[in-house]
């Protein structure tokens, strides 16, 4: 079925809003995404009750969020402790 059928039929693509990725460097992250023409947008952002910094960038309608642990405790740490 062609994409204009399912419109008409009430049916529309889904959308990502944002998506984080754990990552535990931010500047060395963010470098790949830079040479695929993705600025970051605004400043990184910490949030003390997560122990995490987060820098976004702006892909298309979505946004990239890349998350790195600023202790141990944090849940991001943990994430990437287990799954790297």
């Amino acid at each position: 079925m062609s994409q204009e059928t399912l419109n008409a039929l009430g049916f529309h693509q889904p959308t990502i809003d944002h998506l984080g990725i754990a990552v535990r460097n931010l500047d060395e992250a963010t470098e790949p995404y830079r040479l695929l023409g993705l600025e970051p947008i605004g400043d990184d952002e910490v949030i003390a009750s997560q122990n995490v910094k987060v820098r976004a960038l702006q892909a298309g309608e979505s946004l990239l969020e890349l998350l790195e642990p600023t202790s141990p405790e944090s849940p991001i740490a943990g994430f990437l402790e287990k799954r790297g």
